[in-house]
């Protein structure tokens, strides 16, 4: 099937549809959430003895480690990773924003995205990351549905930089098999119900 840009830039999203198709998913789907560990540190306090013959008391705090798994109540359908990485002088510095197209247990779309920046010192070895800015969490609107519809990302050089960006912003042609838009939405809703994700 041939790609017509026209045919795909005039229809609508059925939202109706997905909406139903998502509720549908959440609750019949037998696939895993999406999970992931973490580790806690908490700051305790104990009481030690001390002093001649230990027959002193205090209390001390303390750091403790501690592990936990977690199982979010939502499903990762889609994450796109955008990166941009520039030299300057003796430094790498990558940002990366990572972005989620996700389904809550109970049916409902979201997208969130979480930036971070590496800077690395390729002469003396070291780096170091910085969270940029906040995380973002958000009900899923058009824009990040026929986002959907295209390919994840397109490769772009400049001078010295390597940018990865959306494929909506390349001038080269996309092809891709969608002929309306909320279809890349919906192939990714009914690959989780069939557990290929």
């Amino acid at each position: 099937m041939e790609f017509d840009r026209n045919i795909y830039d005039t229809s609508n999203i059925d939202w109706n549809k997905i909406n139903a198709l998502a509720k549908r998913v959440a609750k019949e789907t037998k696939a895993p959430r999406f999970e992931h560990d973490v580790t806690i540190l908490e700051t305790k306090e104990r009481t030690v003895s001390c002093g001649f013959l230990n027959l002193q008391r205090r209390v001390e705090t303390y750091q403790e480690k501690t592990a936990i798994h977690i199982v979010e109540d939502y499903w990762v359908l889609e994450q796109r990773i955008y990166w941009s990485e520039e030299q300057k002088n003796d430094l790498i510095i990558t940002e990366k924003d990572c972005n989620n197209y996700c389904l809550r247990s109970n049916g409902a779309l979201f997208f969130c995205t979480d930036g971070l920046e590496e800077v690395a010192f390729y002469k003396t070895g070291g780096s170091y990351y910085n969270k940029k800015g906040g995380s973002e969490e958000r009900a899923m609107n058009d824009e990040d549905v026929t986002l959907l519809d295209f390919w994840a990302l397109h490769r772009d050089f400049d001078e010295t930089n390597l940018v990865l960006r959306d494929s909506r912003q390349c001038s080269e042609e996309i092809k891709f098999n969608y002929q309306t838009k909320g279809e890349g939405i919906i192939k990714l809703l009914n690959d989780l119900l069939a557990k290929k994700i």
